[in-house]
C-alpha cells in the first residue's frame, strides 16, 4: 500500500492554495514530491494511506500525568478531551477549548495545535474529496528513538519566518533562533542534555541543505565544539561528517513512521476504519520494514519448500499410478493371453470375465437370472411377493420390474437389500430398475 503525506500549511505561512505533498510507494523511499492544490493532489487508490503532517511550529508539546482512574483513557471520546483540558487548564497560553489536544502514545505528554485551523484545514482537504485517514506531528518528543537512538536529537529547520535549530529530547520539542544578532549560533546546551545526566555522548544533527553552511559555522565557533579530529558530544568534524542533510519532505516522511496519531476525540475516525487502518498500517510495516526482512525471507523460503513438497508428492503420486497400471496390465496380460494391446485394464479384465463365464454356461452377477433371483429373494416380507409382475425386461445387465406396487418402506427395505448385493435399486414411475452398483 503507497503512502501520500500531505503538508498543512503552517497558520504562519500567507495563504497560497497550494498543498505541499509528498508521494511513496514503499513507505521508505520518496517516489513524488510537489505541491499542488488540492484538487489537484495525487489521487490515493484504495488501500493507500493519506497521512497529514502537522508543522512543527503549530504544534505544542505539554507534559501531563493521569489521574489512575483514567489510566485506560479513551482517544475516540470527547471525554478524553475534556480530561486533558482541565489538567492542562493553568499550563496553557490559548483558552482550553480553542485547541485540539491529543495524549502521545505512552499517555504522559500531550500535542497541542489550534483547533479551528486544524479543521479548516482537514475541510478544506474533504471538501476536494481527500480523506485524512491520520494525523501526525513533523517532529515530536522521542524522535528517533525508535531506532534505538537515545540522545537528544537537533534539527536545522527553515521555518515560515526564520530559520531555526528544533531540539527534541525524550520529554519535548524546543525551538530556537538559528542565528541570533546575525551569528549563527546553538541551542543553550542544557537543551542538549537527554535526561539531565550530562552531556550525552553522541549527538545527531540534521539539517536542511540550504542551512549546512551556518550549521557547521555554529558547530564550529561553540566553545565546546572539537578542533578538527578531535572528539566531543558534537561529533567529529571531519568533511562535515557532524552533519545529516535532510531535506523536509524526507522529515515529513519519517514522520508518517511517528507512533503518534492526532487524530483523537472528535478527529478521530470510526471504530471499523481504524481497525482496518491498523491492519493496513500492520502489513505495511511487515512487507517494508527493514526490521522484518528476515521473516519476510523466512516465509519466502517457507513457501517455496511447501512447492517443492507439492510438487515432490505430486511426482511421488503419478509414479505410484503409473506402477499401479503397469501391475494391472501384467495381471491382465499374464491371465489372458489373448489380449495384446492393454488400454483399459480393469474394463478388459472385466469383458474377458464375462466371455469367459459365457464359454462356460457360468452365470455372472448381471446376467437375467442373477438379477431376478437377487430381487426375488429381496423381495420376500413384502407386498411385491405377493404379486408377480406385469412385465419384465432386460436390456445390458439391466433389469426392469413393473406392477410391484411397492409402498415407500417396502422399497427402502428392498433397495437395501439388493444394495448389500452389490446392486443398485430404483423407481422410474411403476417400474423397479435393477442395476449393478458398478454401472
Amino acid at each position: 500500500m503507497s503512502l501520500l503525506l500531505i503538508y498543512l500549511p503552517s497558520p504562519f505561512d500567507p495563504a497560497t492554495g497550494e498543498w505541499p505533498y509528498v508521494a511513496s510507494e514503499d513507505r521508505l523511499t520518496i517516489t513524488r514530491q510537489g505541491s499542488a492544490a488540492a484538487a489537484l493532489l495525487p489521487p490515493a487508490g484504495r488501500g493507500d494511506e493519506v497521512v497529514a503532517v502537522v508543522p512543527l511550529q503549530a504544534l505544542s508539546w505539554h507534559r501531563v500525568q493521569l489521574p489512575p482512574q483514567n489510566r485506560t483513557f479513551n482517544r475516540q471520546t470527547n471525554r478524553g478531551q475534556a480530561l486533558l483540558e482541565g489538567l492542562l487548564e493553568d499550563h496553557l497560553l490559548s483558552e482550553p477549548q480553542q485547541l485540539h489536544l491529543a495524549l502521545g502514545p505512552d499517555q504522559d505528554c500531550v500535542a497541542a495545535v489550534n483547533r479551528a485551523w486544524l479543521q479548516g484545514a482537514l475541510q478544506r482537504l474533504e471538501n476536494q474529496g481527500v480523506t485524512v485517514h491520520r494525523i501526525v506531528p513533523e517532529v515530536w518528543p522521542g524522535m528517533g528513538h525508535e531506532n534505538g537512538h537515545h540522545e537528544p536529537l537537533l534539527l536545522a529547520v527553515q521555518g515560515p519566518q526564520q530559520a531555526e535549530w528544533v531540539v527534541a529530547n525524550a520529554t519535548q520539542v524546543l525551538r530556537w533562533p538559528l542565528q541570533k544578532n546575525g551569528l549563527s549560533d546553538l541551542p543553550p546546551d542544557g537543551w542538549l542534555q537527554g535526561t539531565g545526566q550530562g552531556v550525552p555522548g553522541s549527538l545527531t544533527v540534521l539539517s536542511e541543505p540550504a542551512l549546512a553552511l551556518s550549521v557547521e559555522q555554529a558547530l564550529n565557533t561553540h566553545p565546546e565544539a572539537p578542533t578538527r579530529g578531535k572528539d566531543s558530544h558534537f561529533g567529529k568534524v571531519e568533511k562535515g561528517g557532524q552533519v545529516t542533510l535532510q531535506t523536509a519532505p524526507a522529515r515529513w516522511l519519517q514522520a508518517a513512521q511517528s507512533p503518534w496519531n492526532l487524530a483523537q476525540h472528535s478527529l478521530a475516525r470510526s471504530p471499523r476504519d481504524r481497525a482496518l487502518r491498523r491492519l493496513v498500517q500492520l502489513g505495511n510495516t511487515f512487507m517494508n520494514s527493514p526490521d522484518w526482512a528476515w521473516a519476510r525471507w523466512g516465509l519466502v523460503v517457507l513457501a517455496l519448500l511447501q512447492i517443492l513438497g507439492l510438487n515432490v508428492q505430486a511426482w511421488r503420486t503419478r509414479h505410484d499410478q503409473q506402477q499401479l497400471q503397469i501391475q494391472m496390465a501384467g495381471w491382465l496380460t499374464s491371465t489372458f493371453p489373448s489380449v495384446q494391446v492393454v488400454v483399459d485394464a480393469p474394463a478388459q479384465m472385466k469383458g474377458e470375465l464375462q466371455r469367459l463365464r459365457q464359454k462356460t454356461g457360468e452365470l455372472g452377477p448381471t446376467d437375467f437370472e442373477s438379477l431376478l433371483g437377487a430381487v426375488q429373494t429381496s423381495l420376500q416380507g413384502t407386498a411385491g411377493a405377493q404379486r408377480p409382475p406385469r412385465e419384465i425386461d432386460y436390456i445390458n445387465g439391466v433389469l426392469k420390474l413393473k406392477g410391484l406396487d411397492l409402498n415407500p418402506n417396502d422399497f427402502n427395505a428392498v433397495a437395501q437389500r439388493l444394495r448389500a448385493k452389490g446392486l443398485a435399486a430404483s423407481q422410474q414411475g411403476e417400474q423397479l430398475v435393477v442395476r449393478s452398483d458398478a454401472l
